[in-house]
């Protein structure tokens, strides 16, 4: 059969759109990101993985699993909200036969925060793509289903320049810890503190309080009924931060996760004035560099250790 002259034309212009389309999507998928990366990484221990550890990025920098006395996993990852720490943890129930002990990180704005109402959002596209978890809304997005879309073709085209290599500041270890060298530290004091504190001031939303306190609780219920320890820890915090952090917030998370305790059974180590961190711990106000991830990892394996659950 013959082709229209007009469908000839037609098909000139879009087959080459669509091959250069297609090569994009099928390259960004195979893109070593940490979402992908940190899913091997489960794969590779979770049949024999005791704790999982997870939170957001002061967890991620924070907590090395190399030098936690049982075998364990960090699956951490920037920005991570509870809709996706409960998610984590559930699917680790799933899969690790061996869990004993869940670290969930908190922070100041763990309780009213929700990643997919801030700018990095596209975050959320990661995890159902690489990790086949829910989104926390309804909308249809074409990020969620395309690579290209949630690159972006600037973001792409930059991939493609690279060989669609990765590359990152920060090396990921064997079992999903990033560590943060000491050089790529920066200035702490009170202005960056001030800064810190009330940029996260600006992702809080009073009414996501009750959702994710009620994501937690009926999580730590389901631990605590497969007699699977929670341990819920806050990193250190310059004093900076601390100084211009929200009294009131911080005031209700402590009330929160003193609820989950109580009712719970869970535990809560609490890092947040530590005054063994001096600023050479610290890569920012709120993140630890590798010298302060040393001296945390060691810290939370003694408390666990002389907890003897």
């Amino acid at each position: 059969m013959r082709i229209p002259k007009d469908l000839r034309k037609l098909l000139v212009v879009v087959l080459p759109v669509l091959a250069v389309v297609l090569f994009f999507e099928i390259c960004l998928r195979n893109v070593s990101d940490s979402y992908r990366l940190k899913k091997s990484i489960f794969q590779k221990y979770r049949q024999n993985a005791s704790i999982i550890i997870t939170g957001n990025s002061q967890a991620l920098y924070g907590v090395n699993p190399d030098s936690l006395s049982l075998s364990a996993i960090n699956m951490a990852f920037v920005n991570q909200d509870i809709w996706y720490d409960v998610q984590m943890i559930k699917h680790a129930l799933s899969e690790m036969p061996k869990l004993k002990v869940v670290m969930l990180q908190l922070n100041y704005l763990s309780f009213g925060y929700r990643l997919d109402k801030i700018s990095e959002s596209w975050r959320c596209s990661f995890y159902s793509s690489r990790w086949d978890f829910s989104k926390p809304y309804d909308d249809l997005l074409l990020r969620d289903y395309s690579f290209l879309s949630l690159y972006t073709p600037r973001i792409s085209l930059a991939w493609l320049r690279k060989g669609f290599r990765p590359g990152s500041p920060y090396s990921l270890s064997e079992r999903g810890f990033e560590n943060v060298p000491p050089a790529v530290s920066i200035t702490i004091n009170d202005s960056s503190g001030r800064f810190w504190a009330r940029r996260h001031d600006s992702f809080m939303d009073s009414s996501n309080y009750l959702r994710n306190y009620q994501l937690l609780k009926n999580l730590a219920h389901e631990l605590k009924t497969r007699q699977i320890r929670l341990i819920i820890f806050s990193t250190p915090l310059c004093p900076g931060y601390l100084k211009f952090a929200n009294t009131l917030y911080l005031q209700r998370n402590s009330r929160l996760i003193a609820n989950l305790v109580s009712e719970e059974s869970a535990f809560f180590w609490d890092f947040r004035m530590d005054p063994s961190f001096s600023q050479q711990d610290f890569l920012d106000d709120y993140h630890l560099n590798s010298h302060g991830s040393a001296k945390l990892s060691h810290k939370i394996d003694s408390c666990y250790r002389a907890s003897c659950f």
